[in-house]
């Protein structure tokens, strides 16, 4: 492998090198960077009923992440309101793994996302349209 920039047939670039000598290696999806120096970062996004507090959505995302193995501490995973759907609010949970720990980090999460809303009372919701009928009252 060669020093300084380049691309590798395998799709992945070399985007510089660290003083310790490892490469910095960066695999592109759209604009979403998935590996950097033997890391792969976990993005889970996940929704939660208008009806729960802001706070109480990140406690059970910040629970969840505390108890899936695997998971660097560096950088640290954070939570993040990310939209406003027509039927929820949006979340999404970072993390990173290693990239042998990576799919189980990825799917343990998604269960103790489950867990953990369910732990803090908060509903998952889903696409659905709610019909209120109003009776006729004259």
């Amino acid at each position: 492998m060669q020093h300084g920039a380049g691309a590798l047939q395998s799709g992945l670039q070399v985007v510089g090198h660290h003083d310790d000598g490892h490469a910095l290696f960066s695999v592109q999806v759209g604009q979403q960077l998935i590996q950097v120096l033997g890391r792969r970062r976990v993005t889970r996004k996940i929704t939660a009923s208008y009806d729960a507090p802001t706070e109480t959505v990140k406690a059970a995302c910040r629970r969840a992440l505390e108890q899936t193995e695997n998971l660097l501490e560096d950088p640290a995973p954070t939570v993040y309101l990310t939209a406003y759907k027509e039927s929820s609010i949006e979340y999404t949970v970072y993390c990173w793994a290693t990239p042998e720990n990576w799919w189980g980090a990825y799917l343990a999460l998604g269960e103790h996302l489950r867990d953990a809303f369910r732990e803090y009372g908060v509903e998952m919701t889903y696409n659905h349209l709610n019909v209120h009928i109003i009776e006729n009252q004259s």
